[in-house]
């Protein structure tokens, strides 16, 4: 990743932990104020795909004209990736297997973030 990073391949870097992929997304999406369109195709149980919190994952966005910079040193480096959507918008949508199964706009993403801790305070 840091080779990637620094040949300029990656425009931003998020790792999948807390909250797994769905959450990793959203952050991504809030923190660059742009959305995504994202395609999965998976065995897992949807949940298990979008929340799962297993090690190692980072989402990344490649600058543009990169991307097959980026899957050749990964291909080379032996490192499993998968490209899975766009960057691009004003909504977070994500599908799998077919199926939609989050989109809503990046600002209402943004206020519900924002505003989690205060409204459990009240």
């Amino acid at each position: 990743m840091l080779t990637a990073i620094q040949s300029g391949f990656v425009r931003s870097a998020h790792d999948v932990s807390e909250g797994g992929l769905a959450a990793a997304l959203a952050e991504s999406c809030i923190s660059g104020g742009v959305g995504a369109a994202i395609t999965l195709n998976s065995d897992l149980r949807n949940d298990i795909a979008l929340f799962s919190e297993s090690q190692s994952r980072i989402v990344l966005s490649v600058s543009p004209g990169k991307q097959s910079d980026l899957e050749q040193l990964l291909k080379e480096a032996r490192v499993p990736f998968a490209a899975i959507g766009r960057v691009g918008g004003q909504d977070l949508s994500i599908a799998i297997n077919g199926a939609s199964a989050v989109r809503e706009s990046v600002e209402v993403l943004k206020s519900v973030w924002e505003d989690a801790i205060p409204c459990r305070m009240k």
